[in-house]
């Protein structure tokens, strides 16, 4: 807030260049027990923002000298707990993607109702409230959880959880980025469950889990005799998917000829079976999700720029939970509810210098990471109720980092006794290794290449380490 800056009680600014709806919108809000002022340009709400702090900001999004975006970086710096609602008749979702991500509470299309206007405006008050009390509650008592499977509070994924409501009843495709571990198919899921589709099939298929000659038939399916092995006609996911959605996990590992194919699909929605000529039709939304880069590949030629924008329709960025340490707490009192069910044991909470650990961890596996290391320290409290420092013995607060079962400082300093090199060399490539694959979710060539190593070589090292098995895809 800025210095200075006068705290009217119920007051609404009212950014809109036509004065007609403007007076209108007034007049309303008035009625209603708002305390209404009005600008028609960003310089004008600009300067009324420095001088007043505002309950609510309705935005026009096309105004006379810039966007109504403009001001949400005026308004974060002053006064981070005014709601900003946009109005737009603009029926573009990357305009309304963009709106939520720079931190609009709420998009109204125009035209709209006066009963939706009071409805919506309600409701972000009444989030308000609820927000300022739960500030208050101890993190003992009950999370609260927006779509299924969904858990936090801090602004990243409130932005999340505003995209999903936005898009779910509604069938643009969403690419969802982020690194592995985020929870990109939880977002899918939630996607999924609270749209129209959500009595029909969501099926699930990982790019760069299947060999390259194997994704083509797991999406088109083939019919008896299409090649040598086909003994039977079998249908793919895209026929699974029927009526409901198809979420394509890492659709950066897709091989350039696949795409060409997968991009028909999705503009014609019908395809063949591999060794057919009949046309199937199918009528699906589809969902993708990655951990790359896919405009860097696009650059290098991996991955088609036209899919690229087919697929990108609403995107949905996850933030790593190292950018959202708000939610560490939270989570990891939510996974030992889960843990205490899981294990039918007694609910057990976390001491202070436990959580302080946890916070500082920098958490390269994400929230994937998180889980396990509760779960293991669930498991290594035994009968006590209380999670303490010493159940987790894979972080270390100052580094921030896993390394096996021991602190890394206390690997590099050389004892009295001395100490067996190979084994420590050893211990610390097994640790570098599991961390490139939990990053990777399990990519054996994206580790490689985190590691500096050709595919070949971690192959091999994982044989010898007897974990080839374990990530054998």
């Amino acid at each position: 807030m800025a210095t200075g800056a006068e705290h009217l009680v119920n007051t609404v600014l009212v950014l809109e260049d036509d004065e007609t709806l403007s007076g209108l919108l007034q007049t309303f809000l008035e009625q209603w027990g708002w305390k209404v002022q009005t600008a028609g340009t960003v310089a004008e709400a600009q300067h009324l923002i420095s001088e007043h702090v505002f309950d609510l900001i309705l935005c026009d999004y096309l105004l006379p000298d810039e966007n109504g975006f403009a001001i949400f970086e005026e308004v974060q710096r002053r006064s981070p707990m005014t709601k900003v609602m946009v109005m737009t008749g603009v029926q573009d979702m990357s305009v309304a993607a963009n709106a939520l991500r720079k931190g609009a509470a709420d998009l109204l299309p125009k035209p709209f109702r006066v009963q939706e206007l009071q409805e919506r405006i309600e409701t972000l008050m009444r989030e308000r409230s609820a927000r300022d009390e739960r500030k208050q509650e101890n993190l003992q008592l009950p999370i609260r959880e927006w779509p299924p499977g969904i858990v936090g509070e801090s602004e990243g994924i409130k932005r999340v959880v505003r995209l999903i409501r936005m898009v779910a009843h509604k069938d643009p495709p969403v690419l969802i980025t982020g690194e592995s571990g985020t929870g990109k198919e939880l977002v899918a899921r939630a996607i999924h469950q609270l749209s129209n589709r959500a009595k029909k099939p969501f099926i699930a298929i990982n790019c760069g889990a299947i060999p390259d000659n194997l994704l083509e038939d797991e999406l088109f399916g083939h019919v008896r005799g299409a090649f040598t092995d086909a003994k039977a006609t079998r249908i793919g996911k895209l026929e699974e998917a029927n009526g409901g959605t198809l979420f394509l996990d890492e659709i950066g590992e897709m091989r350039p000829s696949l795409q060409v194919k997968l991009l028909r699909v999705l503009e014609e929605f019908s395809f063949q079976r591999l060794g057919s000529n009949q046309t199937v039709r199918v009528d699906f939304r589809v969902i993708a999700a990655t951990n790359a880069d896919l405009r860097q590949k696009i650059e290098s030629g991996e991955f088609r720029e036209d899919l690229f924008y087919r697929l990108n329709v609403v995107p949905i960025e996850i933030p790593p939970l190292r950018e959202r340490r708000a939610d560490i707490p939270i989570l990891a009192n939510h996974f030992l509810r889960v843990f205490s069910k899981q294990y039918e044991d007694s609910t057990k909470n976390l001491d202070p210098r436990a959580l302080k650990i946890l916070i500082a961890h920098s958490w390269p596996g994400n929230i994937r990471e998180l889980k396990n290391v509760i779960e293991l320290s669930f498991i290594l409290s035994g009968e006590r109720t209380t999670i303490l420092p010493e159940d987790l013995p894979t972080l270390d607060e100052k580094v921030g980092a896993s390394v096996h079962g021991q602190q890394l400082e206390a690997l590099l300093r050389l004892p009295d006794e001395g100490i067996d090199l190979n084994e420590v060399v050893s211990e610390v490539e097994r640790n570098l290794i599991l961390q490139a694959l939990e990053r990777t979710g399990s990519n054996k060539g994206k580790a490689a290449r985190l590691l500096y190593l050709k595919r070949t070589t971690l192959v091999e090292k994982l044989r010898r380490m007897n974990l080839l098995e374990e990530y054998s895809r």
